[in-house]
């Protein structure tokens, strides 16, 4: 029986998780991977998590995302 998730993209990934967790270094090709974009395509109640690097979100993205409902709640060890 296969457990876990299995994603071709992180758009794929963004549009079935429940949470998501950032869990990766910083490097130009990622700041801001979570903007309002990638936001737009996430589950209705989705919670975020940042254990790494505040620049991979995109703080204004979020606190719309927060403000209207699309995210749930966010917990970050770091700000942008």
């Amino acid at each position: 029986e296969k457990q876990g998730l299995y994603v071709d993209s992180l758009e794929e990934l963004y549009k079935k998780s429940d949470i998501i967790t950032l869990h990766v270094p910083l490097f130009d090709s990622n700041k801001h991977m979570i903007n309002d974009q990638a936001i737009e395509q996430m589950k209705d109640g989705v919670y975020i998590i940042n254990c790494a690097r505040g620049e991979l979100i995109d703080t204004n993205a979020l606190i719309k995302g927060l403000d209207s409902g699309k995210i749930a709640g966010a917990g970050l060890d770091v700000l942008d």
